[in-house]
């Protein structure tokens, strides 16, 4: 019997958080990373969720959810270092698209671009998406001088609802520089 993956909310357990953090900074580079507080602060309320993921006790990842009316917004997410190439990322997915099987679910990756030093990762990166379901939203934002690629599962969102979740999340101050940024693929 396959056990299935479970999902512990970290809200204010700091070892939960420490151990976030630990992968948050191994698997995202400091031009992508918000400031760790602002997802432990989120994590608290309802609009967003920070939390680990476990195979049976093995810790596998974590996720960040941010909420906003039906759509569910997939921040960040990252498989620990040892437990990848094992299928935990399209088991989280899965996971993730039965639980909210009645909302839209979306999330930004780097635009696949063939100048980029890390080239095939990107490209390795919205492979895996396509292949779990995911779908181009045809729109593209910079974030921190990084150019990210929206995809979506479960329907379209527009680009004003992302402006939306944004503005919920955020404020009208990252909101305003992310609108500025916008890009129609």
């Amino acid at each position: 019997m396959k056990i299935m993956l479970r999902f512990v909310n970290a809200r204010n357990d700091k070892k939960r958080l420490n151990e976030i953090k630990s992968l948050y900074d191994e698997a995202f580079p400091k031009e992508e990373q918000i400031p760790f507080w602002i997802l432990r602060k989120a994590g608290r309320t309802s609009t967003a969720d920070l939390m680990q993921v476990y195979d049976d006790d093995i810790l596998v990842g974590f996720i960040h959810l941010v909420y906003f009316e039906d759509v569910v917004y997939l921040y960040y997410f990252a498989i620990e270092p040892d437990e990848r190439g094992q299928g935990y990322g399209s088991r989280i997915l899965q996971a993730l698209r039965r639980r909210f099987s009645a909302r839209r679910i979306i999330l930004n990756i780097e635009v696949v671009d063939e100048n980029c030093d890390n080239y095939e990762e990107r490209k390795k990166r919205k492979e895996f998406y396509l292949k779990n379901g995911f779908q181009e939203a045809g729109y593209s934002t910079r974030e921190y001088g990084v150019e990210y690629e929206m995809l979506y599962l479960g329907g379209k969102v527009s680009y004003e609802e992302f402006l939306a979740l944004i503005r919920k999340y955020f404020g009208w101050t990252l909101a305003l520089m992310v609108k500025k940024n916008f890009k129609k693929a």
